[in-house]
């Protein structure tokens, strides 16, 4: 999981020009090592952005109150703003459909 959230922060980082932190909600790097990074860089807006496609309780809920108590203890000064839940958005469910397609090109299987 942290060589490919690390590959995912690259390719953002090489399209974006504001500050990406990485943070998981169980390991390393961790939110609030995360937020030290950003903070540090100056940042005092953070969009938190869960990468997974739907919302759940147990994943999304845990990491969004975690980082808000970190927030208040912490970082007063930031503001948060979180992505919702994608699972359903045209485009994510498009690219989806085309990596499968991509992946499956050539191998043959039993259409029973």
């Amino acid at each position: 999981l942290i060589v490919l959230s690390e590959r995912l922060q690259e390719k953002v980082d090489e399209l974006t020009s504001v500050p990406i932190a990485l943070a998981m909600r169980y390991g390393k790097p961790s939110i609030k090592s995360g937020l030290e990074e950003l903070h540090d860089k100056g940042v005092d807006e953070v969009l938190i952005f869960p990468l997974y496609p739907q919302f759940a309780m147990a994943t999304t809920e845990t990491i969004l109150v975690l980082a808000e108590e970190l927030r208040k203890e912490h970082f007063p000064q930031m503001q948060f703003t979180s992505v919702p839940a994608f699972y359903n958005h045209a485009d994510y469910i498009r690219v989806l459909g085309t990596s499968i397609s991509e992946s499956l090109r050539g191998v043959e299987f039993d259409h029973l």
